[in-house]
């Protein structure tokens, strides 16, 4: 794929993202995303199919830029609890930070449906929770800064708590947001730390 085809896929994709913000899903038709882009409904055909594709399209960029910024956050981190640390608090401010890929993930994932009428993520996608297992058996096996638990159960405590707040960051519910991060960062150090005697 060139350059400039590159280039009008991704801005497709940012249309359809701003459909799905200002007018919803069940608006984000092909034709309304082609006419907030000002181009014809067969140039958005040519690089995604149908919609479910360009929806599909959306939520994998949306995770896509989601993992850089938050590796930048963690890559200083020495050890597995700052580490956590980084991971959750990254997580939230993405989230914060880009409200507009919040709503349009949560948009997606709530009314994109099969042939059959299920919805189409309703299996999870067990690879989510892979990065934060890794962090808790180095924390456990290796460093020893973590009590014994369930690496696999815990992963996904955490990421239910972060998915949780997606809709009300997306609606600007939360008033304090650095006092909701530091709480939530804070539970899950205490919550995995080893106790010492």
């Amino acid at each position: 794929m060139n350059t400039k085809s590159q280039k009008r896929r991704l801005q497709i994709i940012e249309d359809a993202i701003q459909v799905l913000v200002e007018e919803g899903y069940a608006n984000a038709s092909i034709g309304n995303i082609a006419k907030k882009g000002g181009i014809s409904k067969g140039v958005v055909t040519y690089h995604f199919r149908n919609k479910m594709q360009l929806m599909k399209a959306v939520v994998e960029y949306c995770y896509g830029l989601a993992a850089p910024y938050m590796e930048k956050f963690m890559d200083g981190s020495d050890s597995a609890p700052a580490t956590l640390r980084a991971y959750i608090e990254s997580n939230l401010r993405f989230m914060y930070e880009h409200r507009a890929y919040v709503t349009a993930i949560i948009e997606v994932v709530s009314n994109l449906r099969t042939e059959t009428g299920e919805l189409f993520y309703q299996n999870e996608d067990e690879s989510i929770y892979e990065p934060l297992v890794e962090i808790f058996k180095w924390g456990q096996e290796t460093e020893g800064s973590f009590r014994q638990f369930s690496p696999h159960i815990m992963a996904r405590t955490v990421r239910s708590v972060i998915d949780s707040l997606g809709t009300k960051i997306a609606n600007q519910d939360i008033s304090d947001k650095e006092d909701m991060i530091s709480e939530i960062v804070d539970t899950f150090d205490y919550a995995t730390r080893k106790i010492t005697k």
